[in-house]
């Protein structure tokens, strides 16, 4: 389930991503989130499209978050609470 947060090979869809804040009993407004997500869903699919093979998760998030105009707070608790996880 993770996994879909990899930014390998297909962009994450907003269900994906409620579904791990779910499963690790993150408690975050749904709304928002969905509101961040899909105001910034291109600029994901960009960096699953253009990401280097051997770039890591947490490189590929945070070349996302610095492409942002304005950082999603909903989304970069999800990201960051994920990302510290799996270091």
């Amino acid at each position: 389930m993770l996994q879909s947060l990899s930014l390998k090979g297909e962009t994450p869809t907003f269900r994906q991503v409620k579904n791990i804040c779910a499963a690790v009993h993150l408690n975050v407004n749904f709304d928002d989130l969905y509101d961040e997500f899909s105001t910034h869903k291109e600029a994901l699919r960009s960096i699953v499209e253009s990401s280097k093979q051997r770039q890591s998760v947490a490189d590929k998030w945070v070349e996302f978050l610095i492409g942002c105009e304005v950082v999603p707070p909903v989304l970069y608790r999800v990201v960051s609470y994920i990302v510290a996880a799996w270091q």
